[in-house]
């Protein structure tokens, strides 16, 4: 059974380059009136006289994907899924453990570039990445930046695996091109890039340096309000049943109360430009799972560059991919927490919602994806951030009643997953973007913390997620006027049926739970049968 959203139960849905050529070809750039500029830059060929400025021996990503880890997944591959959708997704169960993947071992690689340019002077940029046309095996990026006028040593990243689930509309639309996480390089002028593959070559290469100018909330650390005041009803209708009367055995009373909402810096907060946005939200009927990730770039950065490194991240992931971003409709990742312990509003549709973003390649539905700003494969992780990291998770669990230190079985929607689409896998609940997939993230110092936070988060909000109603969505169907739901739910403390809500666009329609439910009264023998529901809620044509 799933645990639905207290007293008053939200159910959000959703209807309806080779040679010895240039390295620079060719380039475009746009910017908008807050100072964002983001410029494109086509690269091929090998610039002989680069070559060198190469080091004896490659370096390698942090993230590397061994075809050694996914051989060791596959020998315990779970059983695939009759038909993979959100209705068939089991109960969350405390026995089992999840499958963690250890950070695949490192290996060897000579100098062999597809692509390398020289060292090239740029305007100044914040945020870039590189993409590619689709083909090669096992691409690396090599770069350099030149920051304050002295040039880093060369570092090295692979592929994203971030991508949209195979089985969602968005991925129609950014699935064609390879393409690196973005790179945070602090006020930088200058880049140099060598493009590789272990096997086939990287053509179509294009690298976007992206500027995100400066706006006035960027001079001091962002007000920490809360985010999306159009999902204050649902905070408000959320606090009022927070703290449960309980009724023990012992015919005592205590309360419980739901952990409170931390304080969100809202997409306003950091300075989202929603005319870049080129999508209404995509939701899940419910969350079950939050996924942690890193965004494997620099740790140095002062607070008043976070809004700016954010709206670089929007930037690269909404650009076109034919125009070397990710071809993504909005920011991929839910929520994004600062070193500092700051907490963003990453993609549009509401924190109280259930936003299907780009973050877990095949486990972007049902599972809330939360990445720390910074690289913490080696570098300790701030306290302020994990403390925020539990918190923000406690939070969103009260919500959508998922019980911390618990496992889920989830069905993969492919995409770039180590789990074919269809396979079902067992997570906790709280579980690491590399159980998901071949990578490393979100680094070995965030990943040994991740017991500790499951911990955590127990202690702010199992025991209100326990005590709260329970109940289960048998459907959710379009009618020609609306929608159509149906399932059950109940208040352990009584018999009598409950109210819940059904919010369509933030109008909120009431279902009385008192239909007779032969199969609940058997299950539950001491609450009683007549705790289903079915009706029919209004709505208009189009998305919802």
């Amino acid at each position: 059974m799933v645990r639905l959203a207290c007293r008053a139960v939200l159910i959000s849905v959703l209807v309806l380059l080779g040679g010895t050529a240039p390295a620079s070809a060719n380039a475009s750039s746009a910017s908008d009136p807050h100072g964002l500029t983001v410029k494109e830059v086509d690269l091929a060929g090998v610039r002989a006289e680069a070559l060198a400025d190469l080091p004896a021996s490659a370096p390698l990503p942090n993230e590397d994907n061994a075809v050694g880890a996914l051989q060791a997944s596959q020998d315990t591959a779970p059983t695939p899924a009759p038909s993979p959708s959100e209705s068939t997704i089991p109960v969350p169960t405390t026995s089992a453990s999840a499958m963690p993947e250890q950070a695949p071992a490192p290996r060897t690689e000579q100098p062999a570039p597809d692509v390398l340019t020289t060292q090239m002077s740029t305007s100044p940029f914040t945020v870039f990445g590189v993409t590619w046309d689709p083909g090669p095996q096992d691409v690396v990026i090599r770069y350099r930046v030149r920051e304050s006028g002295t040039w880093s040593d060369w570092q090295a990243t692979g592929a994203s695996d971030a991508v949209p689930d195979a089985n969602r509309a968005e991925a129609a639309d950014a699935t064609t091109r390879g393409g690196t996480d973005p790179i945070v390089a602090s006020h930088a002028d200058g880049v140099q890039i060598w493009a590789q593959a272990s096997s086939g070559k990287v053509t179509g290469v294009k690298v976007v340096l992206i500027d995100p100018g400066t706006r006035p909330a960027d001079t001091a650390p962002p007000a920490l309000t809360i985010a999306n005041a159009s999902t204050r009803s649902m905070t408000t209708r959320q606090a009022a049943v927070t703290s449960a009367v309980l009724r023990q055995a012992s015919a005592t009373i205590r309360t419980v109360a739901a952990p409170p909402q931390p304080a969100i810096v809202s997409r306003a907060g950091w300075g989202a430009d929603e005319s870049m946005r080129t999508c209404e939200p995509d939701f899940s009927t419910t969350m079950v799972s939050a996924a942690v990730h890193h965004t494997a770039s620099a740790n140095t950065y002062a607070p008043e560059d976070v809004p700016a490194i954010i709206r670089g991240f929007y930037a690269y992931h909404t650009r076109p991919e034919a125009d070397g971003g990710r071809g993504w409709c909005d920011i991929g990742y839910n929520f994004l927490v600062d070193r500092f312990g700051r907490i963003f509003e990453g993609r549009a549709g509401g924190i109280t919602s259930t936003v299907v973003g780009v973050h877990t390649g095949g486990f972007n539905s049902r599972t809330i994806g939360i990445a720390a700003i910074g690289d913490f494969s080696t570098d300790p992780v701030p306290a302020a951030l994990t403390e925020s990291l539990s918190q923000l998770i406690a939070w969103k669990f009260s919500i959508h009643h998922i019980v911390a230190g618990a496992t889920v079985q989830m069905v993969s929607g492919g995409g770039a997953s180590k789990y074919p689409v269809g396979t079902v896998v067992e997570f906790q609940t709280i579980y690491a973007h590399r159980d998901a997939q071949l990578t490393a993230c979100p680094g070995q110092s965030l990943y040994d913390l991740l017991p500790a936070i499951r911990a955590r988060v127990a202690e702010l909000s199992n025991e209100s997620v326990t005590y709260s109603p329970v109940g289960y969505i048998d459907s959710i169907a379009v009618t020609a006027k609306g929608i159509r739901v149906a399932g059950w739910a109940f208040d352990p403390e009584t018999t009598a049926s409950i109210q819940l809500e059904v919010t369509i666009d933030g109008t909120a329609s009431q279902l009385l739970a008192d239909q007779d439910r032969a199969d609940v009264g058997a299950m539950f023998p001491s609450i009683g049968s007549r705790h289903g529901f079915s009706g029919a809620v209004a709505g208009g044509g189009g998305r919802h």
